[in-house]
């Protein structure tokens, strides 16, 4: 499979004749070497509703983990549906190897009698399964899930605890290896699902977990962590350390903007309303040629240091107090806010189920035959 690492611009607005709007570029300070040095106005102190975010942090602990269940189906279903049908037999036949499978592909009733809905279904529990894995030792893959690493820095290099990227993929890896992260993990399981010499289960894992790594690596929390000298000098956990008050947090916030049910008509829904915008599909099949997941997770990054952190989270930061688990509470975000994390997480799902697809179809010219 060729690589292109060519950065181009992640948002569709610049790439396309969108009719979407970017915000204009003197509304944001000058982000473009991930680095901001500058001086606010500290506001007013936020009080510290430390019973509230503990009662939050319980609430929503399970949902904070990528593009919740619906997301990873729709990603998964805009792929399928590109897939020819032979494509898709292969990829169904190597998924009834998994060892799970009797367990945690079976379709909800209301489909099963439709085959080419239940296979759909399948496609997508596949690609959420490595979050129900979380659950299983066996093949939790923890740090599988996201990229480390900064997307955004403020203040100086020595007040701050930023970890290395990760390099390449280490020569020894296999699909037991923990110290792994996004880019490294969507190596290894390209090659795993298509080497003859593993078993059929290892392989249907890996298909899982390729499916699942699309998705989050096109998540823009996922790709990094802001590193703040005042605020979050050891990084905000890629947005999990910022509560909003009476609500969730700024990453589970972005990973509900795909569905919050997981039903298959709300899936089929936000699935068809993604893939007949054609203006939006033609973006994503452009943006499909850079294959390599260092592209998608440099747009990814330049997605949340424009949309994730905008000037209406950042400036409050400074004046948060941190709870004993090292998170903020900040007031109720914009509508603006959510209405962008609307419009970049629909446009992240088509990318990533274009590229899924381009690169499902690529493997099954590689597929081994029985």
């Amino acid at each position: 499979m060729a690589d292109d690492n060519t950065p181009t611009s992640p948002e569709r607005g610049i790439h396309s004749a969108s009719t979407l709007e970017c915000p204009p570029r003197a509304a944001f300070p000058d982000r473009s070497a991930g680095s901001i040095t500058m001086q606010r106005p500290r506001p007013p102190g936020i009080a510290n509703a430390l019973l509230l975010t503990l009662a939050l942090l319980t609430v929503f602990a399970q949902r904070s983990h990528a593009w919740w269940d619906c997301g990873h189906h729709v990603i998964a279903s805009i792929a399928f549906d590109k897939l020819k049908p032979g494509e898709r037999d292969l990829f169904l036949n190597l998924l009834s190897h998994h060892p799970r499978y009797a367990k945690d592909f079976l379709p909800p009733e209301s489909i099963a009698n439709d085959k080419l809905a239940a296979d759909r279904w399948r496609f997508g529990a596949a690609a959420y399964w490595p979050d129900v894995a979380r659950k299983l030792p066996a093949w939790s893959r923890p740090k599988w899930h996201y990229q480390l690493g900064a997307t955004l820095t403020i203040g100086g290099a020595a007040q701050l605890n930023v970890p290395a990227r990760p390099g390449g993929l280490p020569p020894d890896a296999d699909l037991a290896s923990q110290d792994l992260h996004i880019e490294q993990a969507v190596i290894l399981c390209r090659r795993a699902l298509v080497n003859p010499r593993l078993p059929k289960a290892e392989r249907a894992i890996a298909f899982c977990w390729l499916l699942h790594l699309y998705g989050d690596g096109h998540q823009p929390c996922h790709a990094g962590s802001l590193y703040t000298a005042e605020t979050f000098p050891e990084g905000d956990r890629g947005a999990n350390s910022i509560r909003i008050k009476d609500s969730m947090s700024v990453h589970a916030i972005w990973d509900s903007k795909l569905g919050e049910k997981s039903t298959p008509d709300e899936i089929r829904k936000h699935t068809l309303e993604i893939a007949s915008d054609w203006e939006l599909m033609l973006f994503a099949l452009e943006k499909s040629r850079s294959t390599h997941p260092s592209a998608w997770l440099h747009e990814s990054r330049e997605l949340a240091k424009r949309y994730v952190y905008p000037v209406e989270i950042l400036a409050l930061l400074p004046a948060a107090e941190l709870n004993d688990r090292g998170a903020v509470e900040l007031p109720p975000l914009s509508e603006k806010y959510h209405a962008d994390a609307s419009r970049i997480a629909r446009q992240q799902a088509a990318v990533a189920g274009t590229r899924l697809h381009r690169a499902l179809e690529q493997l099954a010219l590689m597929f081994p035959r029985d």
